[in-house]
C-alpha cells in the first residue's frame, strides 16, 4: 500500500488481500504463553475479549489454521506437537490487525469505488462458521493401491505389491478387527490403517509358540507384523496393533514381540503399540545397523524393553505406560 501510483491490478490485490485477512480472522481466541511446574506451555484459550488473531499458516483447501512438528506433518491443535516446536515457534498472533486502518486511508486515497467492508470487530471465521477450526482429516481412498476390509487378507494385499516396488505401495486397512499376523517381506510397503483406535490387529504368541514359522522358505520372528530382512523403507501408521498372549493364553510377560523388525529406515507413527510381554517394538536390523522413527505412539507394555531399536532411532511424542522398568533398551551398537 506504499505504493505512489497504484494500477488497476495493484489495487485489485489490495482489496482482495484486505479481505482475506477479514474473512479469515480468528475471534474469541486467546495465544497463550504460561509457565507451569512442567516447564513452558503455549496453548489457544478461549476468551471472548481476545482482539482478532490469526495463524501463521493456512492450507489451501479449506485456508484453515494448522501447525506442525518438524516432521512437518500437518496437525490442528498445538498440543498434538512437541513442547520445542510448540513453544519455540510463533504459530499465532495479531500483527495484521494493523493492515485495517492503513487500508482504510489507502482506499480512501486511491479507490474509494472499489472499497470492501472489513471490520475488526465482527465474528472470524472460526465463529461464523466460515472454517472448521479443528477439522479431523478424512481418508483419500483413491491414493491407496489396495484397501483391505475386515474378514479379508492383509496378507494378501501385501503379495499384490511388485516384489521390488520402486515407489510407495498403499495399502488401506477399513476399521475394523483382524485377527491375523502379518509378514512384509518386502520393501516400500505403506500399511495405514483408517483409524488407529478402531483399526485393531491383534494375535498372540511368544516365540516358543509360533505356529508361522517360516514364509517362503525364510524364518520369521515373533510379532504380529514381522518385517523380514529387506523389507526397507516401510510405514505403519494409524494403527491398534496388540500381542494379548498373556491375557488371553498364558499369564507370561516373556517375549511377546508386537513389531518385529529386520529391515531399515522403518518408520511407525501414529499408532498404538499394546503388548502384554517383553520388547513390544523391536526393530533389529543386521549388524544393528537400523535406522528407525517413531512418533505419537502410545506404548503400552506389561514386561519391560517396550522399544528396543537395535541401530539409530529417533522418537518424539510417545507416550509409555506400564511398570516402569527399563522402557527403553538400546544394544549400544550402531546409534
Amino acid at each position: 500500500m506504499k505504493l505512489p501510483k497504484p494500477d488497476a491490478r495493484i489495487k485489485q490485490a489490495i482489496h482482495g488481500a484486505i479481505q482475506w485477512f477479514d474473512t479469515y480472522k480468528l475471534t474469541g481466541l486467546h495465544y497463550e504463553h504460561s509457565r507451569t511446574l512442567e516447564g513452558r506451555t503455549t496453548r489457544l484459550v478461549e476468551d471472548p475479549q481476545a482482539g482478532p488473531i490469526w495463524a501463521r499458516f493456512y492450507n489451501l483447501e479449506y485456508c484453515e489454521p494448522f501447525v506442525c512438528d518438524r516432521d512437518s506433518i500437518p496437525r490442528r491443535r498445538l498440543e498434538e506437537i512437541g513442547t520445542e516446536r510448540r513453544n519455540g515457534y510463533g504459530w499465532y498472533n495479531s500483527r495484521p490487525a494493523g493492515l485495517f486502518e492503513m487500508y482504510e486511508t489507502w482506499a480512501a486515497k486511491y479507490d474509494p469505488k472499489n472499497k470492501v467492508k472489513v471490520s475488526l470487530a465482527t465474528q472470524g471465521a472460526n465463529e461464523n462458521e466460515t472454517i472448521e477450526m479443528y477439522r479431523r482429516p478424512t481418508v483419500d481412498r483413491t491414493a491407496f493401491d489396495v484397501i483391505v476390509k475386515p474378514g479379508e487378507s492383509i496378507q494378501a494385499a501385501i503379495e499384490k505389491a511388485p516384489e521390488s516396488p520402486s515407489a510407495p505401495f498403499k495399502i488401506l486397512l477399513s476399521k475394523g478387527t483382524y485377527n491375523q499376523k502379518v509378514i512384509i517381506d518386502r520393501p516400500n510397503i505403506v500399511l495405514i490403517g483408517e483409524e488407529r483406535d478402531s483399526t485393531v490387529i491383534v494375535w498372540a504368541e511368544t516365540a516358543q509358540t509360533r505356529t508361522i514359522t517360516e514364509y517362503k522358505e525364510h524364518p520369521v520372528g515373533n510379532g504380529v507384523i514381522v518385517l523380514q530382512e529387506g523389507a526397507d523403507d516401510c510405514v505403519i501408521s494409524g494403527l491398534t496393533v496388540y500381542n494379548n498372549y498373556g491375557t488371553t493364553i498364558e499369564n507370561t510377560t516373556t517375549h511377546q514381540m508386537l513389531v518385529f523388525g529386520r529391515g531399515t529406515r522403518t518408520i511407525v507413527i501414529n499408532c498404538n503399540v499394546w503388548a502384554d510381554g517383553n520388547d513390544a517394538l523391536a526393530l533389529w536390523a543386521p549388524e544393528s545397523n537400523g535406522m528407525y522413527y517413531h512418533a505419537d505412539l502410545y506404548l503400552r507394555c506389561s514386561g519391560v524393553d517396550f522399544l528396543c531399536p537395535r541401530g539409530w532411532c529417533y522418537a518424539t511424542r510417545c507416550r509409555f505406560y506400564g511398570n516402569g522398568r527399563a522402557l527403553v533398551w538400546h544394544d549400544g551398537r550402531g546409534g
